[in-house]
């Protein structure tokens, strides 16, 4: 088993890297940063992400694999894809009657911030919902 202190540490960077890379695509959907500065938010967010979670993998503190996890996961996956499509249809006809002006940054930025949080509020959902 790992350390509480590592577990505690590995968990902090994997928050800080979903921040980093969530601000990066907030910012560069609002055209605040310029597009290699907002890159570089993204890539260090990912790069954050990726690394943790590694290391959560290596040192066995990673989420438990059991068939209930398996079930709200792929579940919580399911609905983020649905909403996710449903928001693209959306943007879709949005873009059609010339509503607002969208860049293909802009949509990108929307469509991971709709698959994030959706994915994240089902899993969660479904945990306290204790079935699927």
């Amino acid at each position: 088993m790992i350390n509480k202190n590592y577990s505690k540490k590995f968990k902090i960077s994997l928050i800080f890297g979903v921040i980093i890379l969530l601000l990066g695509i907030l910012l560069t959907a609002l055209n605040v940063l310029t597009e290699s500065f907002s890159s570089v938010l993204i890539s260090v967010g990912l790069v954050l992400i990726i690394v943790s979670y590694v290391r959560m993998i290596k040192y066995k503190d990673g989420p438990a694999k059991d068939e209930l996890t398996r079930k709200i996961a792929d579940r919580a996956a399911a609905y983020s894809w649905f909403y996710t499509l449903i928001v693209l249809f959306i943007i879709f006809w949005i873009d059609y009657f010339k509503l607002i002006v969208l860049t293909v940054e802009g949509v990108i930025s929307i469509l991971y911030i709709v698959m994030i949080f959706t994915m994240i509020f089902y899993q969660q959902w479904f945990w306290k919902k204790g079935d699927v």
